[in-house]
């Protein structure tokens, strides 16, 4: 398995953990932005017509839709992996579970389950290739993804097995920066 196969990888698992909260936030900003459309007034008409409101809720839409999918390829992936790999995917990616407590759950040596977590982002990286999501098709189309992008260069920097505390709060960073820059690249003037 290539480094890039490998950094997609962790990223894809990575962003799952934030998908749904991201799928939310944008249901709240279509909401937003429809009911502020309604109260806008003739001064605040500039980007406010109801063409650029509705090209607003489309992208959002559509944006939502993305996620929705990579979520759905994520499991579709992980279902097609032998249980063991998989399940210490879910633990250390989606659950963010430490990889000691990942070795005490899987009763298993330290050496042995980052052994396993090696094997398990390979076959990952296979089975996701398998339903046409090599590395890429994943750049073509996950690469101009503000969220995933950064995600992405996080772990591509960091080359490493990551420090889950650190993992966390720099994901946690990601997605709030997102979302405010989302909040106001939606923001009804």
């Amino acid at each position: 398995m290539t480094t890039k196969q490998k950094t997609w990888s962790k990223t894809l698992l990575s962003s799952y953990y934030y998908l749904e909260r991201l799928c939310d936030s944008i249901d709240k900003l279509v909401n937003q932005t429809a009911v502020n459309s309604y109260f806008s007034s003739s001064s605040q008409l500039y980007n406010n017509s109801v063409m650029d409101i509705s090209n607003r809720i489309i992208d959002l839409s559509n944006r939502k839709i993305e996620y929705i999918n990579l979520k759905v390829l994520i499991e579709k992936t992980l279902e097609t992996m032998p249980k063991k790999l998989a399940k210490l995917l879910i633990l250390k990616y989606m659950q963010k579970i430490s990889i000691e407590k990942c070795c005490m759950l899987l009763n298993m040596s330290m050496r042995s389950c980052y052994r396993l977590l090696d094997k398990s982002l390979a076959c990952f990286s296979e089975q996701i290739a398998r339903f046409g999501y090599n590395t890429q098709k994943l750049e073509i189309v996950y690469w101009d993804d503000k969220f995933i992008k950064s995600i992405y260069t996080l772990i591509e920097q960091d080359k490493c097995v990551m420090d889950e505390k650190a993992d966390v709060i720099s994901n946690d960073s990601v997605f709030n920066t997102f979302i405010k820059e989302l909040i106001a690249q939606t923001a009804v003037c």
